[in-house]
C-alpha cells in the first residue's frame, strides 16, 4: 500500500490519507521514504480543510501534517534499538 502512495502525486495521496485515522496514516508513512513523506506532508499543509468551519478563514489541514509527523517520531523513537 505504501508504494500505491509513493506512485500517486502528493495532492492524490493528502486526498485519501487526511481521511484516514491517525494510526493507519502513520503506519502507511512509516513506510515511504522520508523525501516522499516531506512532499505529503508539506502538500497536506498547503491543503484546505474541507472540515473547517464557514469562520475558519484559510484553514488547512497543516494541524493534521503536525500531528502526522510528531506521531511518526514518536514511531520511530520506539523503534530504535535501546543501548
Amino acid at each position: 500500500l505504501a508504494r500505491t502512495y509513493t506512485s500517486m502525486k502528493p495532492a492524490q495521496a493528502v486526498a485519501i490519507i487526511a481521511e484516514m485515522d491517525y494510526k493507519n496514516a502513520v503506519q502507511i508513512l512509516a513506510l515511504m521514504k522520508p523525501d516522499v513523506v516531506a512532499k505529503i506532508l508539506g502538500e497536506m499543509a498547503r491543503t484546505p480543510d474541507p472540515n473547517a468551519e464557514d469562520g475558519a478563514r484559510n484553514a488547512t489541514l497543516a494541524p493534521k501534517a503536525a500531528e502526522l509527523s510528531n506521531q511518526l517520531r514518536l514511531l520511530q523513537q520506539q523503534q530504535q534499538p535501546t543501548q
